[in-house]
């Protein structure tokens, strides 16, 4: 193995790491009552979808270099 395949393999465990962090984070972001009761909006439409969505970019960019790595 050589020292780019594992830095590479280094980043994609950060990466899926920092997507379920920031996945269970979420949760209990969004349980605050503070955050229920923003007037005028819809509290999925504000933050829960941007939140996933940013979950999920994380773990895109946690499986992109992982066929790198192999190939490396």
């Amino acid at each position: 193995m050589t020292p780019s395949s594992r830095s590479l393999q280094a980043s994609v465990l950060s990466f899926a790491i920092l997507s379920i962090g920031h996945t269970l984070g979420g949760k209990q972001w969004s349980a605050e009552p503070s955050f229920r009761h923003v007037s005028g909006t819809k509290p999925w439409a504000c933050g829960i979808v941007g939140w996933y969505q940013e979950s999920a970019f994380f773990m895109m960019t946690s499986i992109l270099p992982c066929s790198l790595s192999v190939v490396a």
